[in-house]
């Protein structure tokens, strides 16, 4: 069987965080065609969610009317992306010795994880550690191919520190945000965070020493305590902004007293 063909069903060992549409049940709550529960129903809320029998059993049972909504898990596209070793010993072995080629088998892999994803209605992306750029955000199947000229050209000569510095990259690149537009506020843990994206992405996180207002609709005044936001190049920025906090703390504090004169 050709490698393009092979494919093996996604089983996520958590619920996914992904884009909308897809068929993996989410961790988040939305159009979905799996049951989270139910709760009471709010102003608001679509009549077509209200669980009609259990709205007139519960109505029975406490002798007023009371009307309950089922809420489903989101089905959301999976968001998948290959992480490829090109340490020296990932090149073993050629093609015309009889034992396994490495390099073809991480052809393979890719191309059966991203046809999994795709048959997901997913996104399928690629890292690797040899020189030169080798991070493919998730895309479609339509955009694999420059995914297959960088297989054919990268190099097996990653340092051994390479996997460790591809998944530090991959964990500073961006968010998806859950349904409800661009500035989305969220309690995670003891965090407050102020989510403004482009594209229902963000690509830079910051953490507030202390928490902050920020004159946002959203935030309805009170503080947050992380700000996530999109930018097209995030390590620019980031570089940009620590050079500014590095030349702040090495400026000398102005004196007090008069100044002398010109």
């Amino acid at each position: 069987m050709d490698a393009a063909e092979l494919s093996f069903p996604l089983v996520p060992r958590w619920r996914p965080v992904g884009s909308a549409f897809g068929r993996l049940r989410a961790a988040r709550r939305g159009i979905g065609s799996s049951v989270a529960g139910t709760r009471p129903y709010r102003a608001g809320d679509d009549p077509s969610v209200i669980d009609w029998k259990l709205s007139a059993r519960l109505s029975s049972m406490r002798g007023e009317t009371e009307f309950v909504v089922r809420e489903d898990f989101a089905d959301e596209a999976p968001r998948v992306v290959v992480v490829v070793d090109c340490r020296p010993s990932m090149a073993l072995y050629p093609d015309d010795l009889p034992w396994l080629s490495k390099p073809q088998a991480l052809r393979s892999v890719w191309k059966a994880v991203a046809r999994a994803s795709v048959r997901e209605l997913g996104l399928a992306g690629y890292l690797d550690t040899a020189a030169g750029e080798g991070w493919f955000p998730p895309r479609s199947a339509a955009a694999f191919d420059v995914v297959d000229e960088r297989q054919e050209s990268a190099t097996f000569d990653a340092p051994a520190d390479g996997l460790e510095h591809a998944f530090e990259r991959l964990a500073q690149s961006r968010r998806s945000l859950p349904p409800g537009g661009q500035t989305q506020v969220e309690q995670i843990g003891d965090d407050r965070v102020l989510s403004v994206g482009m594209g229902s992405q963000t690509s830079v996180d910051v953490m507030l020493s202390r928490p902050l207002s920020v004159d946002v609709k959203k935030t309805r005044g009170e503080p947050v305590t992380q700000i996530r936001f999109h930018a097209d190049d995030p390590e620019a920025l980031v570089a940009a902004a620590q050079a500014q906090l590095d030349a702040r703390r090495a400026a000398p504090e102005p004196r007090g007293g008069a100044s002398s004169p010109a």
